[in-house]
């Protein structure tokens, strides 16, 4: 005698089945295994172990319910313009949150950061949104971070909120990275001036669409050569030296 057993497991937004025919009164064992960043939950019927041993003697249908993980993990923020944050949606959905921009709220530090729990905050609300778009009359000084609340998403199943990057930037006044030249042709050298030699440097190359074409690291260096993208185009350069954030750009001409 012939029982099917169908197992149904979920993880972020697709829900691939599978379905198995075994004879009665076997034995199989069931795995769930999550991606990368999530966890396992459990079962369906309450079981809550990943791996288990099952005695077919019905028809039986399971689910598999899986987690991001939440804990530790740090939103990553991009600034591709001046005056322009933003968080990274591409690297942060492919970590299996998804989340929209009703849910993210953006701040500028006053004093010390406050605990993401707080109900009472004294840092500076400042808008809703992927975006934030920072008012030049602050003269690019501060520290602004987002805060996700995840409760009321598909991604709620971790019940709490996540903490973005903090990103720092300095006054326009004081001394910032240049890069030169900024019009040049393919593949030409270039060099970024006036880093601090006492901070690490760290360099990421973005083209007009928000891709990632090139990165760089550096210790203890006032200047870094560069080489112009191979492609003409707009390019952004966001340079991090110490707790310096700057977005320089450059066109690669035909």
């Amino acid at each position: 005698m012939q029982r099917k057993l169908l197992i149904i497991l979920l993880l972020a937004l697709s829900a691939p089945l599978w379905a198995l025919d075994v004879p009665c009164g076997s034995v199989i064992e069931l795995r769930a295994t999550p991606a990368d960043n999530w966890h396992f939950e459990r079962w369906s019927d309450g079981d809550t172990q990943s791996v288990r041993q099952i005695e077919v003697r019905s028809d039986l249908n399971l689910v598999a319910y899986f987690a991001p993980n939440c804990t530790g993990y740090t939103l990553p923020v991009a600034a591709l313009y001046d005056w322009l944050l933003m968080l990274d949606m591409r690297t942060i959905q492919e970590n299996g949150y998804f989340f929209g921009p009703e849910e993210v709220n953006w701040y500028r530090v006053r004093g010390v950061i406050d605990a993401i729990d707080l109900v009472e905050k004294d840092d500076e609300w400042l808008a809703k949104g992927y975006y934030l778009t920072l008012d030049q009359s602050l003269a690019g000084t501060g520290d602004y971070y987002a805060i996700v609340d995840l409760s009321s998403t598909p991604s709620g199943t971790c019940a709490n909120k996540l903490l973005s990057e903090l990103v720092h930037f300095t006054s326009s006044a004081a001394p910032t990275p240049v890069l030169e030249p900024t019009m040049v042709r393919a593949n030409e050298p270039q060099q970024l001036l006036r880093l601090n030699p006492a901070a690490p440097t760290s360099v990421a190359i973005f083209d007009i669409s928000g891709r990632l074409v090139q990165t760089l690291t550096a210790e203890n260096v006032e200047r870094l050569s560069l080489r112009a993208a191979p492609l003409p185009g707009c390019y952004q350069v966001l340079i991090r030296n110490g707790n310096q954030q700057t977005v320089l750009r450059y066109i690669v001409v035909k």
